[in-house]
């Protein structure tokens, strides 16, 4: 009786969990008025290092209860989940929720009174002053701290982003984008890459993550939301993460203004392709003026407009080809 319950728990689940119904209640982190740099000491001890099975990203705690915010291609898959905090010390997270959609995740790490990071009273204005905090390189950077300006808000396809100029590498990714105040602005998600390209990164408005995430904050912790996805979880192996439908992966935010390159195997085959087909139309034309002759006029006619169709197609495929492989780079998207 017990596996056909099982069974039929996880059949319909996703129309349960996948639909986040409930709001997730948070212990909101206590507003503090902090002055940075002077007081970065007090940030860095609510940022944490994250390491998973795809690599190394960063995020911090949101709530004392042990809520930490990241992106969700850091913590991507089922395998374990570790965070590590300035001082060294480690603690196994769990995944509560993730939005791959939208590119933001909540964990969890034991215990309470943890410090934290609080949202900002109001958005900050464009021009002011952030700091984004992350592990650049991996572990061996953790805790690296740069600094930039909030460079504009710009929205695609009804996904809001925060602009930065502020250097950020892949292992940023998840990292908290902090303002002068001590407060946490957004989530560091991606950016554009290239030459002569640079300070083009993004980050996901700390208001956005927490409506992807369906998060209410307010004076306690409230689970039981949680812990009814939890229970049709129950027989997975591995266990279910309550998780939004993937119904669109997060390289899809910049098709339509920043394309993402083809490989650069598909970039020169194009060109290859083309001068092949200008070589195939001179032989053709050299061919066949020689199997006709004595040819008439209308077909040598013929023959050299297809002959200098050829040349003018191999011309144009070589000029492609130098272009490709010795030109500028395309810009790319970085995570």
């Amino acid at each position: 009786m017990l596996p056909v319950l099982a069974a039929l728990a996880l059949a319909i689940r996703p129309a349960v969990a996948g639909g986040w119904d409930a709001p997730l209640a948070l212990r909101a982190c206590p507003a503090q008025v902090r002055e940075l740099p002077r007081d970065m000491d007090a940030v860095l001890a609510a940022v944490v290092t994250v390491e998973a099975a795809e690599g190394t990203g960063a995020g911090f705690l949101a709530s004392p209860d042990g809520f930490v915010l990241t992106a969700a291609h850091v913590v991507r898959g089922t395998g374990p989940v570790t965070v590590r905090r300035v001082d060294g010390a480690s603690a196994a997270a769990e995944r509560i929720r993730v939005d791959p959609a939208h590119d933001v995740a909540l964990l969890r790490i034991p215990g309470s009174g943890h410090p934290c990071l609080a949202p900002p009273p109001e958005p900050p204005p464009i021009g002011a002053e952030v700091y984004a905090i992350g592990a650049p390189g991996g572990v061996a950077l953790s805790h690296s701290v740069s600094k930039g300006i909030v460079s504009a808000r710009r929205e695609w396809e009804a996904h809001r982003f925060l602009q930065t100029d502020a250097a950020l590498s892949p292992g940023n990714s998840g990292g908290p984008l902090v303002g002068i105040d001590g407060s946490v602005l957004g989530i560091v998600s991606w950016k554009v890459s290239g030459q002569g390209v640079e300070g083009l990164s993004f980050g996901i408005p700390v208001e956005s993550a927490s409506a992807f995430l369906a998060l209410a904050w307010g004076p306690v912790t409230d689970l039981s939301a949680w812990r009814a996805d939890r229970v049709l979880a129950e027989g997975g192996d591995p266990p279910l993460i309550p998780s939004r439908p993937a119904t669109r992966e997060p390289r899809v935010l910049e098709s339509g203004s920043l394309p993402a390159p083809p490989p650069r195997s598909r970039r020169v085959l194009a060109p290859l392709v083309t001068c092949g087909a200008g070589g195939a139309l001179i032989l053709g034309s050299w061919a066949t003026a020689r199997a006709a002759a004595p040819i008439s006029l209308p077909a040598w006619r013929a023959a050299q407009a297809v002959n200098t169709m050829g040349w003018v197609a191999l011309g144009t495929g070589g000029l492609w080809w130098v272009a490709v492989v010795a030109g500028r780079p395309a810009l790319r998207v970085e995570f």
